[in-house]
């Protein structure tokens, strides 16, 4: 590991609860560290883009750091201490932002994010729902280069306030989306098991959309995987979450063949309208 890498660094600190007396369920903390992993890669992937990184993958090479003592998760308040090892400018605006949006869940969230806002929110409710599970409280540590180390905690406030844009805001009835039906990996608490089955739909117009099916329907959903559909149902809107539909309806959308389509077209107004002149056709029309 250079010293610059470990300059671009976390440290995930497990406070309260079960953590003050050093014990901690190790699947809290796998779990707590796979979804700041993902958020990181999430959030990565968009500062990427923005910055112009032709294959942007959100991937920054983060590794845990093991104290001297041989031990990544410290007696005490438990922690977990990270660090980047590529690509660290973009590594270091990911965490920046991360630690703002973490520190700024003191105070009432807009309903109203940026998508990068929206998928830190969404991602540390997550994380939050876990340290309920064990009473515990979150902070995170940033440390950057030669700027000062900076903590954030997701306070029980933070999180209540959190709650509000992972609210639904807004349900429409009655619409009809086209895309492409995939599984989906990134669930909530809610999305696990139950009556209802769960995929993700990316549409024609690069949105991104959750889709609740009935259990009962597992089959036939699962064999259009990978596949272009066409689907109807009710719109449920979020603030930190992407929108929600509830499927009524689901139909495979044959591909299309749009240069065939405009020969059809052409063949058609030539039988319409044979050699007549286009300028004679508008006047004619206009009266």
């Amino acid at each position: 590991m250079t010293k610059q890498g470990e300059n671009t660094a976390f440290t995930l600190v497990f406070r309260k609860g079960l953590a003050e007396r050093n014990r901690l369920p190790i699947e809290q903390v796998i779990k707590t560290l796979q979804e700041f992993q993902e958020m990181i890669r999430e959030v990565g992937r968009q500062v990427q883009r923005r910055n112009g990184v032709e294959n942007a993958d959100g991937d920054f090479g983060i590794e845990l750091l093991a104290s001297t003592t041989g031990l990544v998760f410290r007696k005490g308040s438990v922690k977990a201490n990270a660090a980047a090892t590529r690509d660290l400018a973009n590594a270091q605006e990911t965490l920046s932002l991360i630690y703002s949006n973490v520190r700024s869940y003191s105070k009432p969230v807009v309903t109203q994010m940026e998508p990068t806002d929206a998928v830190i929110a969404r991602r540390m409710y997550k994380i939050g729902e876990l340290q309920r599970e064990a009473k515990t409280e979150l902070a995170v540590v940033v440390k950057i280069h030669e700027q000062r180390t900076k903590t954030a905690t997701l306070t029980e406030k933070a999180l209540v306030n959190l709650e509000t844009v992972n609210a639904p805001q807004m349900r429409v009835g009655g619409i009809t989306l086209y895309g492409r039906l995939r599984q989906l990996n990134d669930r909530s608490r809610e999305e696990e098991g139950g009556k209802y089955f769960w995929g993700e739909l990316h549409t024609d117009s690069h949105e991104k959309w959750r889709l609740r099916f009935l259990s009962n329907d597992v089959g036939t959903i699962t064999r259009m995987f990978r596949s272009q559909v066409v689907l109807t149902g009710n719109a449920t809107y979020f603030g930190a979450q992407s929108p929600r539909l509830d499927v009524a309806t689901i139909f495979p959308d044959p591909q299309r063949n749009y240069l065939d389509a405009f020969a059809e077209l052409s063949a058609a107004g030539d039988a319409m309208f044979g050699d007549a002149d286009s300028s004679d056709l508008l006047k004619e029309l206009h009266g």
